[in-house]
């Protein structure tokens, strides 16, 4: 009996294991197939995460190309490939609906109308893109037969508050036709300080992904300007030279551009040089500027600026202040323009480094200078020379920083002037080369020849001197697509 049990349950289990294997099978394919399609989706992602940020850097690319060719010491700056491409820094700005395009074209595709720029209308209005004043440059990609960036195009235009939907002013109207400026903290509608540009940028590739960047950007300028046509750090004791050994010899702060705008002729930073340097400048009528009369008796331009001085706008930082009054400060602006020059040389013997009124230069000379010759055209820029200058026949235009030795030695065969602003401060011990404590006497003469030199103060060349360190990008955002 036992055993016909055992057998009729034997019997009634018998397939369990079939169906348990199968019931395995069927739970492993499912899992092999899951497995499968998570690969395949993860290989799906990563190939879309890899176009997506090859767009991207495409399109990054572009805008640092184009915001990098807009600084004139670029070698590929676009005014040097096409004139006039973009405007000067401090010749004018982009005026509205001035629009310029990099083009990045693909054999010989017609980039703005295979891919149209769609997001200027949504900026500045529809159909605005269609009465823009339009100019194309080639890009510089791909450059020496290395492939470069798959962007499109970049387009470089200035803004407004409704094109860049911020109320700048605080007024709760975004203003569409007034231009936006940066003053090296702030945007501003007043024109102060540099002209804010929206950099476009359009990436794509060959698998049809697409990215579209912007920047806002603004120059960064090393700007500098002093209240004199000669200004005059430290306590100037009248133990050295300063000008007039010619009744001919001058010193003007009238300004050349602007006639109607003055300044001091020459600036003290202390009541006690201010009154040596009065008695220095002799004839009075040839030193006019703020506060000189014609007489009689005649009054010079001569006054105080210690406090402006001391509390110096910091070119490089904005926001923050040097004390040119000290030595230290002083020794920080040389520095501040070591950081940022073109050339940094022994002397002043190689013109072709001292720049033009089109690409001024930034040159510090560790050593005497000795401009001469009468070149043209005459270099421009900005120059600091810790030594002696030695000045003959107007060979430069711009400013002049005479800081170490600080010494100008001015001399002609002819009537010439001396266009821009000089600044002469004593760090060192010309007789030692060791550093000074406080600022020493500075001097300035004319070394006797037959012409009679002028040094007269100019605006407009005082801005092309001052460089323009960078474009700052003020803003970056990627536009949807």
């Amino acid at each position: 009996m036992n055993q016909r049990n055992t057998t009729r349950r034997r019997s009634s289990e018998s397939g369990v294991a079939l169906l348990i294997a199968i019931f395995t099978l069927l739970l492993v394919s499912v899992i092999a197939i899951s497995l499968i399609v998570a690969a395949g989706m993860e290989t799906s992602l990563s190939g879309n995460y890899r176009s997506s940020t090859a767009a991207f850097y495409a399109a990054k690319g572009g805008l640092e190309e184009a915001r990098g060719r807009l600084l004139p010491k670029n070698p590929d700056y676009f005014n040097s490939t096409s004139p006039a491409f973009v405007p000067a820094i401090g010749s004018g700005p982009l005026t509205l609906h001035e629009v310029r395009y990099v083009l990045n074209p693909a054999g010989g595709e017609n980039v703005l109308a295979s891919y149209p720029d769609t997001e200027y209308d949504s900026e500045f209005g529809a159909g605005a893109i269609g009465g823009a004043t339009i100019r194309t440059i080639a890009s510089i990609s791909p450059n020496a037969g290395i492939p470069g960036a798959l962007y499109k195009w970049v387009r470089v235009n200035p803004i407004t508050e409704k094109s860049i939907n911020l109320d700048v002013d605080g007024d709760h109207v975004q203003d569409s036709t007034t231009l936006l400026y940066f003053d090296g903290s702030h945007l501003n509608l007043n024109s102060a300080g540099g002209q804010a540009l929206e950099v476009t940028s359009l990436a794509v590739l060959p698998d049809g992904s697409r990215k579209l960047l912007q920047y806002v950007v603004a120059p960064m300028e090393f700007a500098l300007a002093f209240p004199g046509a000669v200004t005059v750090p430290g306590t100037y004791a009248g133990a050295t030279s300063f000008g007039n050994q010619s009744a001919g010899f001058g010193i003007s702060g009238v300004d050349f551009c602007h006639p109607g705008s003055q300044q001091y002729a020459v600036s003290g930073t202390n009541g006690t040089s201010v009154s040596n340097l009065s008695a220095a400048m002799a004839p009075a009528g040839n030193f006019p500027g703020t506060g000189s009369s014609a007489g009689p008796p005649a009054v010079a331009s001569v006054g105080d600026s210690g406090a402006s001085m001391s509390a110096f706008p910091d070119p490089l930082h904005p926001g923050q202040t040097l004390d040119l009054t000290s030595v230290s400060g002083l020794n920080q602006l040389v520095s501040e323009i070591q950081s940022i020059a073109d050339y940094t040389t022994n002397d002043c013997s190689d013109p072709t480094k001292l720049g033009s009124a089109t690409q001024p230069t930034v040159v510090v000379v560790n050593g005497t200078c000795s401009l001469s010759g009468n070149p043209t055209p005459p270099g421009a820029g900005l120059l600091l020379v810790t030594g002696d200058v030695q000045y003959v026949d107007h060979p430069y235009d711009g400013m002049i920083l005479a800081i170490g030795t600080g010494a100008f030695h001015q001399s002609a065969a002819r009537s010439t002037h001396f266009y821009g602003s000089l600044l002469l401060a004593q760090t060192i011990n010309p007789l030692t080369g060791l550093p000074l404590g406080t600022p020493g006497t500075p001097t300035l003469d004319w070394l006797s020849t037959t012409g009679n030199p002028n040094l007269q103060y100019d605006s407009c060349i005082v801005a092309n001197a001052t460089p323009a360190v960078t474009y700052k990008p003020l803003s970056f955002r990627e536009i949807s697509q």
